[in-house]
């Protein structure tokens, strides 16, 4: 994802199942054959659909409802924003599970939805009743984006993913790893930013002093190279501790990824500054790198509501004597 990122942020598809892989973990035999097809071995996209226009990312606010009449469910409810609403194959749809009579009193208020725990299902495209409408972002434009709408789609019990209710542990498993493959985008991105940066610094001059020879142009570029690499340190590190260690920690996940694309957007600012007017012209990749950057401070959660993750983790855990930074099992 690293190397994804410093080619273009939307390259960002190549080189995983992406959200697929949820399905492929979760998903009944017929659901994991199904992704298999088509995203393994087809190459085709998997999407997300989690957020909702009204409550943003609060997992706990969704309104999206999957309505169990037995032998089938019935899902009704509106998605967005959405990256891949017109290409992907299918998408993991996070919803509450509710009966009939729970159903009837949705309208009412709905605030007794917050108490219901979240499911998740694979829901293919193509499913009569699944609408699309796209919109133009502001950048990760090499996607569509927009909204789903669901009306009454009937879909088989057998495209659950796990049981109902499992999915705020699907999804806090998933984003973990998601969020830090996010992050190295967005710091990828930011290296190439800043490389091209200080090969202009060493070929332009003020006058008859070079760039690099600034220490203005010097103390930034180093500010932003020490951002960029302690925020790749810690992604690195947090991935190696799920491989290594199998040990999944949500908070710092969370706040990392955050950290990454902060520190990211103000390396690629910097290099377009120091570019001048034609850091600002889509002559040189800058402007693009900025504004994808900026879409990725938000999906998969704003970054304040990801750093207030983990401190609340710290606030509810840490107490005397407990590190601030995890220690490396010996």
């Amino acid at each position: 994802m690293f190397l994804a990122g410093r080619r273009d942020c939307d390259a960002r598809e190549i080189f995983s199942t992406g959200h697929g892989a949820m399905a492929l973990r979760y998903g009944t035999p017929l659901v994991v054959q199904a992704v298999r097809d088509r995203v393994v071995d087809r190459g085709e996209l998997a999407g997300v659909a989690s957020s909702e226009p009204h409550s943003g990312s609060d997992l706990r606010g969704l309104r999206t409802v999957a309505v169990d009449h037995g032998d089938h469910l019935l899902l009704s409810g509106t998605k967005g924003l959405v990256s891949r609403v017109e290409e992907a194959t299918g998408f993991v749809v996070f919803c509450k599970v509710v009966g009939p009579e729970q159903a009837a009193e949705r309208h009412a208020g709905g605030a007794w939805l917050r108490e219901v725990p979240l499911s998740a299902l694979w829901l293919p495209t193509q499913t009569v009743g699944v609408l699309s409408e796209t919109t133009v972002p502001l950048g990760l434009r090499g996607w569509s984006m927009g909204h789903l709408h669901f009306d009454n789609v009937r879909v088989g019990k057998d495209c659950l993913l796990g049981a109902p209710g499992d999915g705020r542990r699907i999804f806090d498993t998933h984003f973990s790893g998601w969020r830090l493959m996010m992050a190295l985008v967005c710091l990828g991105a930011a290296t190439a930013a800043i490389e091209e940066t200080m090969d202009r610094a060493r070929r332009r001059s003020v006058g008859r002093t070079s760039l690099a020879n600034v220490p203005s142009v010097v103390s930034r570029l180093g500010i932003a190279a020490a951002e960029v690499q302690a925020a790749t340190a810690w992604c690195f590190s947090l991935l190696e501790r799920m491989d290594q260690e199998g040990d999944v920690d949500v908070a710092a996940c969370s706040a990392a990824k955050a950290l990454a694309t902060d520190m990211a957007y103000h390396a690629v600012d910097i290099g377009l500054q120091l570019h001048g007017s034609e850091g600002y012209t889509r002559c040189v990749p800058m402007e693009k790198r900025l504004r994808d950057i900026r879409g990725l401070r938000i999906a998969d959660g704003p970054n304040d509501t990801l750093y207030s993750v983990l401190a609340q983790s710290l606030l509810a855990g840490a107490g005397p004597g407990v590190p601030l930074v995890a220690q490396r099992k010996p």
